[in-house]
């Protein structure tokens, strides 16, 4: 029996009831909890074994779950968007929409038993707030009342002066939580170029790393030095003979060119220096027929290489050391970012007009014919999967955020449309519909390559050498022939006789 004997009790005990009744009066959640001292049990029980707090309990729970479970008994929904190639289009008088977002709003319709009155608009774009606090945009319609859905949204604080989100559909970035929650799926606003690869110019040097290419000079140099020191050792020993005198002639700089040549395996060498240095000679030329082996093992595939080199990798390095231009979709979340933000990034490309803002397809256009990127979501990117140009993201990831449906504010069955997103995220629908409509993009690393077949521009390198190689000859020759004609002509002056005209 509980203490009604006392006045105080009483009180107690009323206003306990008076303030669970007026809290749950404006809160839709079990929000009450804690005991209370029962004078039968002479020990503290929950409140809600109380009956009259457990049938005031029951009345909230059930109250919750016939919300949640709300049977809409065909009610029609206004649906708006804009079509978006793989997201959502519109068919048969726009009676019946497909794609990722239109298969998933019929599968929630079908569930909850509402039907959808689709309409789709010209505007394609999702619309920025202007200073009154108005709208415009797809956004701008659910602002002013005239649907009741769209079928996607990021979730930014912005936004909810406009709508109301749903339960989050995916999410777009933030890779920590990406490795937590398997059930849900993900995307991000990246930076996208267009996937050019260019031939590997550099071929003939980097078949070898620095650190090899060092070792291997480094080696030449001591045996350069050592057919120097055997040379002129071997010439004190034939001291007054003819050999000897021959040997001598042998300078440093004709080692260094014996050496090089049998590098190179190619060349002439006198038969004095053949007999005299077997060892030493041996011993180069298998180095070099290895270094011959290695070099051509891996000839082929570096001449047809051809590589992607990343442009830049962040906001910054593209106004830093590029002149590309961020191509966004007009009045989008992105061009919203560069408009707004206090960032100094931003306020520089806007300043500099090195931000275009376009319609969609403008946009996609213009990174395929010149110098632009294009900020977009990646799941927008992976829905269009257009046939205009192959492009690829570069960088980071920018605005995590989930991806959700906007609903009009003040709709009233908002946890029950949430219950049929829940549903279709635990049985693995929307991934399966994902799998369906988005091709997966995929980036593609500074230094990544293909190879094709042999022409004739993937030798241009050698041909480079050998016309370089061709002037300087000449250039040499020149100055050879402009030195023996001015000591000549000294030569003469000092022997008193007149130089040739």
């Amino acid at each position: 029996m509980y203490r009604r004997n006392r006045s105080t009790d009483y009180t107690l005990f009323s206003l306990i009831l008076l303030v669970f009744i007026i809290g749950n009066k404006f809160a839709n959640v079990d929000t009450f909890n804690g005991v209370i001292w029962s004078d039968d049990k002479n020990d503290f029980v929950r409140i809600f074994d109380v009956p009259s707090f457990a049938k005031l309990h029951n009345d909230i729970i059930a109250k919750i779950r016939s919300t949640e479970a709300y049977n809409f008994n065909g009610t029609t929904l206004k649906l708006t968007a804009f079509p978006i190639k793989n997201l959502i289009t519109f068919r048969n008088n726009n009676t019946v929409a497909s794609g990722l977002h239109g298969d998933v709003w019929e599968l929630i319709a079908d569930t909850l038993n509402f039907k959808i009155r689709y309409t789709s608009i010209s505007e394609h774009e999702y619309g920025t707030q202007s200073k009154n606090g108005s709208w415009d945009g797809l956004i701008g319609y659910i602002y002013r009342n005239e649907t009741d859905i769209i079928p996607r949204t990021v979730v930014f604080p912005s936004r909810t002066t406009a709508l109301q989100f749903t339960l989050p559909m995916w999410m777009t970035g933030c890779e920590s939580i990406k490795n937590n929650l398997t059930n849900w799926s993900f995307s991000s606003y990246r930076l996208y170029v267009r996937k050019q690869l260019q031939h590997h110019n550099t071929w003939m040097i980097e078949l070898f790393r620095p650190s090899l290419w060092m070792s291997t000079i480094a080696l030449f140099f001591v045996l350069v030095f050592a057919s120097f020191l055997q040379q002129t050792l071997n010439s004190g020993k034939m001291k007054g003979t003819k050999e000897a005198d021959h040997t001598a002639s042998c300078t440093l700089r004709d080692n260094f060119f014996y050496v090089f040549s049998i590098y190179c395996n190619q060349g002439w060498l006198p038969s004095l220096f053949e007999r005299r240095a077997k060892i030493l000679l041996l011993s180069t030329r298998l180095f070099s027929w290895l270094l011959i082996i290695a070099f051509s093992s891996k000839l082929i595939s570096h001449v047809t290489q051809r590589e992607f080199h990343t442009p830049f990798e962040d906001l910054e390095s593209l106004y830093r050391d590029t002149n590309y231009k961020v191509a966004v979709k007009r009045n989008s979340f992105v061009y919203s970012v560069f408009a707004k933000s206090m960032r100094p990034i931003y306020k520089k490309i806007m300043n500099s007009n090195r931000l275009s803002p376009g319609i969609d397809l403008e946009s996609y256009e213009k990174v395929c014919t010149g110098k632009y990127t294009y900020f977009e979501a990646q799941d927008e990117m992976e829905a269009k999967n257009s046939k205009l140009c192959d492009m690829t993201y570069v960088g980071k990831n920018y605005y995590n955020g989930w991806v959700a449906g906007g609903l009009v504010r003040g709709f009233k069955h908002t946890k029950a449309i949430n219950t049929g997103v829940l549903r279709l995220l635990e049985n693995g629908a929307i991934q399966r519909l994902k799998s369906i409509w988005l091709a997966p993009s995929s980036k593609l690393e500074s230094n990544s390559s293909v190879s094709e077949s042999i022409a004739l521009h993937h030798l241009s390198l050698i041909f480079a050498m050998l016309l370089g190689a061709t002037i300087l000859s000449f250039v040499i020759l020149l100055i050879e022939i402009a030195i023996y004609r001015y000591f000549n002509r000294r030569q003469i002056i000092i022997a008193g006789k007149r130089p040739p005209i």
